[in-house]
């Protein structure tokens, strides 16, 4: 490896690993490449993510929508709610980030996935503002109410 040591451990850890044969693992959101941008690897992450985050978050929704008649048809009216009320708000939320913009989808997920959430755009009102920039880059801004959607 032709890579210097200091860049992936600060002294004190290596020294506690020698001495303690425990190795230590900092959390991911502590760990800094000032490479990363010079060798386009924003790039690699940000298509890696979309491509891991969109096919899942896709089948999570399906299978939400896919058990809520299940529980209609048993009356658990309050199940079916929530079945069908977290793939339109959860779920909808990040492929409309994923849409917005697909870089700062990936920084978002990457140092803070709480971020992905509707509420961090202000509510109901910050949410459907997010859904109708969503409705004008796909031009679909006649088809769905963004107000209702959120």
């Amino acid at each position: 490896m032709a890579e210097p040591l200091w860049r992936y451990f600060k002294t004190e850890k290596f020294l506690e690993l020698l001495r303690n044969s425990s190795l230590y693992f900092s959390s991911v959101r502590r760990f800094e490449d000032p490479f990363e941008e010079a060798s386009n690897r924003l790039d690699d992450r940000t298509r890696i993510l979309k491509a891991l985050v969109l096919p899942a978050v896709l089948f999570d929704m399906l299978h939400y929508l896919y058990e809520a008649p299940e529980c209609s048809l048993k009356v658990k009216l309050n199940v079916t709610y929530a079945l069908i009320r977290k793939p339109l708000q959860e779920s909808l939320f990040v492929l409309e980030s994923i849409v917005l913009d697909e870089a700062g989808f990936a920084e978002t997920l990457a140092r803070n996935p709480l971020m992905l959430r509707p509420r961090t755009v202000g509510g109901v009102d910050g949410h459907a503002c997010h859904i109708q920039k969503v409705q004008e880059i796909t031009g679909t801004t006649n088809q769905f109410d963004a107000e209702y959607l959120a």
